[in-house]
């Protein structure tokens, strides 16, 4: 228990994350959620010093995370491609190793990616991850490891000793040629954990329930609106949300009548997008009105090009992963979809798998009532849900989606 005696309060957070404060209250998250910057290991910058066999790998100068190139793998169709290079990396200190990669979307889905880290050239000595179809999403996909996710391969590999070969294998469908691009492996420290609570389209009981629990403990939350149903039936009113937003709390965009929005072309789901955002920001709630929320969590390439032209943040789909900072992919952002079958003891566990990996989760939610429907959740366990978290604030931080988007940009004050 702190307390205060006219000095300066420690926290947890100071001591594990290198956190200050900016007033009783408040704690300063640094840029990124990192207390310290990533290695860059790998830059991926010329496909000349990688060896390819089954397959091309040339630069691909369009798309990349940093630098001014990554390198694409084409394996010949149907064949198993891989790329290898000869490094020195030194992993050793290492608390967590990243990767980026690029699954153009105008061909197939890669069947499988493995990576290969070996501390021989001959590979006498190596480990290997490999990701399986699902694990993908066209575009950029950043992949999160920790060193005990790696399996061994072959012989004795220790990240004690330098990595001197990196390698990793395309392998394509049944006459298949996925185009796969390679870019950024780094390491470094632990970001720091996130939880973001979410509730869809803006009913009463996020208000009535979620809103006046997570107030006991100064957590926010992001609703997403459907501004068409604000102040009708069973949804929150305009005074309802304008309290929520004076509270700390994102009124964000879910689109003004929830239409799906992979059934209209461009041009109408930029009035989708930019028409809510609007409505939105004449009730004064204009914090959050450009980071969306996909009805039903689907989109398209033309929901992407609808995003930028509309300028919106972000935007949050419908698949189960985890995210970090920096994100290649802020329009594509995953979330944990939390449903009546959902057992309290579930959200629980992904909260410790977020602490234990530095990740940031997105949970989802829509009504919190006593007699919940299919996509519903119960009062009472939403409630230990937030008791939970309460509990873990020196592991993990609560933010709202507009926090969270601001940490990709700078330091960021909020509440402790």
């Amino acid at each position: 228990m702190n307390t205060l005696v006219g000095k300066r309060l420690k926290y947890p957070y100071d001591n594990m994350m290198g956190l200050g404060m900016m007033g009783v209250g408040k704690r300063t998250l640094p840029k990124d959620l990192l207390s310290s910057e990533l290695l860059l290991a790998e830059g991926f910058e010329s496909s000349a010093e990688w060896t390819a066999v089954n397959g091309v790998a040339s630069d691909n100068t369009t798309e990349f995370v940093s630098g001014t190139q990554s390198v694409k793998t084409v394996p010949t169709a149907g064949l198993s491609m891989t790329v290898g290079k000869t490094v020195n990396i030194d992993f050793s200190q290492a608390e967590i190793i990243r990767f980026s990669i690029y699954i153009d979307p105008s061909t197939p889905v890669t069947a499988q990616m493995v990576y290969y880290l070996a501390n021989n050239t001959n590979f006498a000595n190596y480990y290997t991850y490999a990701f399986n179809q699902a694990n993908f999403r066209t575009g950029w996909n950043k992949f999160n490891l920790l060193k005990s996710d790696f399996v061994v391969g072959g012989g004795a590999p220790t990240f004690a000793n330098p990595i001197l070969k990196v390698q990793v294998r395309n392998v394509a469908g049944v006459a298949e040629q996925p185009s796969m691009s390679l870019d950024r492996l780094e390491s470094g420290k632990l970001a720091i954990p996130s939880v973001i609570f979410t509730f869809d389209d803006g009913y009463a009981n996020q208000y009535t329930d979620a809103f006046l629990y997570m107030r006991n403990y100064k957590i926010s939350g992001t609703v997403y609106v459907v501004t068409d149903w604000i102040g009708t039936g069973a949804y929150t009113t305009a005074a309802q949300l304008q309290e929520m937003d004076r509270a700390g709390w994102a009124i964000a965009n879910h689109t003004t009548d929830h239409t799906t929005l992979i059934g209209l072309d461009e041009a109408t789901q930029e009035i989708q997008l930019s028409g809510a955002k609007a409505a939105l920001d004449a009730l004064g709630l204009t914090k959050a009105s450009n980071h969306v929320a996909y009805p039903s969590g689907v989109y398209n390439a033309d929901t992407l090009t609808a995003m930028a032209a509309t300028t919106m943040m972000t935007g949050r789909g419908g698949q189960a992963r985890n995210n970090v900072l920096p994100n290649d992919s802020i329009y594509q952002l995953g979330a944990r979809y939390i449903t009546s079958s959902t057992s309290l003891a579930t959200v629980t566990g992904l909260i410790d798998a977020a602490i234990i990996r530095g990740e940031s989760i997105i949970l989802m939610f829509h009504e919190i009532k006593t007699s919940p429907g299919a996509n519903d959740w119960t009062p009472s366990d939403f409630h230990a849900l937030v008791d939970y978290v309460n509990t873990k604030r020196s592991q993990i931080v609560p933010l709202t989606i507009e926090e969270w988007y601001r940490a990709s940009l700078g330091s960021v004050v909020v509440d402790k």
